[in-house]
């Protein structure tokens, strides 16, 4: 979406999100020290660079159809198009910690997902996971 301007996505109906990429931060970014008074222009980063960096959007598979896919983008500013893609992402592994443990909390249903890990190697009810 880093040739748009600013607007809205839908994928089938479902909203995406908005998209600004043509807004650009502006400032003066220099060398970074939180030392001092506090100031909105004090450590400054990504100057006259677009504000939404991250251009990309989630998109779940549920929501999409073998064929026939409807992508609409709602554009304010007068983006191009032509350099919007679409990417399919395969995820290798998941990471994940349990801050807060339920009595309710099945240890055993981790073994199903073999491709998690756990962040954090903590000792939950005597089990270590991971």
């Amino acid at each position: 979406m880093g040739s748009m301007g600013k607007g809205q996505i839908w994928i089938n109906g479902e909203g995406i999100g908005h998209q600004w990429p043509g807004y650009i931060a502006r400032g003066i970014c220099g060398e970074c020290s939180y030392a001092g008074i506090y100031s909105e222009k004090k450590c400054q980063a990504n100057c006259e660079q677009p504000s939404q960096r991250w251009q990309g959007y989630h998109v779940p598979r549920s929501w999409l159809k073998p064929s026939g896919n409807l992508l609409v983008v709602f554009e304010e500013w007068g983006g191009d198009p032509a350099g919007v893609s679409l990417a399919r992402r395969a995820t290798a592994r998941v990471c994940a910690d349990i801050l807060k443990v339920s009595q309710d909390l099945k240890i055993g249903i981790w073994q199903l997902l073999e491709y998690l890990t756990f962040c954090n190697q903590k000792l939950i009810y005597g089990a270590q996971l991971g």
